[in-house]
């Protein structure tokens, strides 16, 4: 049996994940219990039609059955998942036009800290990346910066 879904703004998800340690993931295996989803679109170049959010129904479907307690996601997006047949406990939903642009707004608000905004790069790619972490690690310590490191 499943449970209830609540439709939310952009806003209540922001306000829910403001100084909290909940989790936010774009990887529909990756969400637990209570966790916050975003489905977000293919990281193809967006085409005449927009962003293709192909697949993303069915990825938004796992991370429900995985335990995700909110999700961010289009309308197309939820109207193709069906989550009313899929199992999952209460579930609030926010649906938004840019998923991309909402994470950006939900994982600010999640690591916002005392000292103020965190700056965060990302390095890519299939060669070099523990090297130029490390690298830049040492050009932000040098500048007088605690920098952290994370990753997989």
């Amino acid at each position: 049996m499943s449970g209830s879904i609540t439709m939310i703004d952009l806003d209540t998800v922001v306000s829910r994940v403001t100084g909290t340690t909940a989790a936010i993931s774009t990887h529909s295996g990756k969400p637990g219990q209570g966790d916050i989803f975003v489905a977000l679109p293919k990281a193809a170049p967006v085409g005449p039609g927009g962003p293709d959010y192909s697949g993303a129904a069915a990825f938004l479907a796992d991370a429900v059955r995985a335990g995700a307690s909110t999700v961010v996601c289009t309308e197309a997006v939820y109207a193709a998942a069906g989550l009313d047949a899929v199992e999952h406990g209460p579930l609030a939903v926010a649906l938004v036009p840019d998923t991309r642009a909402a994470l950006g707004t939900v994982a600010k608000a999640r690591f916002v800290t005392a000292a103020g905004n965190v700056r965060v790069f990302g390095i890519t790619g299939p060669n070099g990346k523990t090297t130029s972490t490390h690298l830049l690690e040492a050009i932000i310590r040098a500048a007088g910066h605690v920098p952290g490191v994370s990753g997989q």
